[in-house]
């Protein structure tokens, strides 16, 4: 669950965008999101196997266009490893398509078999349906740098991403290479917690964000 201060979002951001939902799970997120800005259109993306009968059902029900694929850096397939128990219960939110790494490879988790799932880079996804967010919101266990190695052209007035996983998967990065891909983009952080960080472009004014 996202720790995104949705009151500083509609303080700061009109209410006719279009959101990206990048790794969106069970939609949770997705939902506090259009709650917040209502009059916005949303893209919701998952690979997660076990997320898509429910995932189909409530974007139909909520008018939010959902993709079952893992938004990467590769234009094709990839695998993706679910998460399956965590201390003892069914626990599918922590699965990536980064390989798990030794602090999760511990006896208080367990792990599905890697299966095969369709990949595409979010300058391609923009390019082949001429949309660009205004907004994303990523949670992507540890692939974030992935997702946004191939940014392209696109600029999104505003960024909420994870930031604490990067090491705890088989990324080969850590947090201070993705913040100096951010800022190389024209990105300024305006917050950062033990989980998450918020980036805006060096274009939009904003007021400070408090949590």
């Amino acid at each position: 669950m996202s720790n995104l201060n949705f009151d500083w979002l509609r303080e700061n951001l009109q209410d006719n965008m279009i959101v990206f939902d990048i790794g969106c799970a069970d939609m949770g997120d997705t939902l506090r999101l259009k709650a917040a800005l209502p009059q916005s259109t949303f893209y919701a993306f998952e690979c997660a196997n076990v997320w898509l009968e429910s995932n189909l059902k409530v974007a139909a029900d909520n008018n939010i266009t959902y993709f079952h694929l893992a938004l990467s850096d590769v234009d094709g397939v990839q695998t993706f490893y679910p998460s399956s128990v965590y201390q003892g219960e069914q626990w599918p939110w922590s699965g990536s398509v980064c390989k798990p790494g030794e602090y999760l490879q511990s006896d208080t988790w367990e792990w599905g078999e890697g299966y095969t799932v369709s990949s595409i880079t979010l300058e391609t996804f923009c390019n082949e349906h001429n949309v660009a967010p205004d907004f994303i919101h990523i949670d992507v266990q540890g692939a974030e740098y992935k997702v946004f190695s191939k940014l392209g052209t696109i600029r999104p007035k505003c960024i909420w991403a994870e930031i604490s996983e990067f090491t705890n998967y088989e990324t080969g990065i850590d947090y201070e290479k993705f913040h100096a891909l951010m800022v190389g983009y024209g990105y300024r952080q305006l917050h950062k917690d033990s989980w998450d960080s918020l980036y805006v472009y060096k274009d939009l004014t904003c007021s400070d964000y408090v949590c």
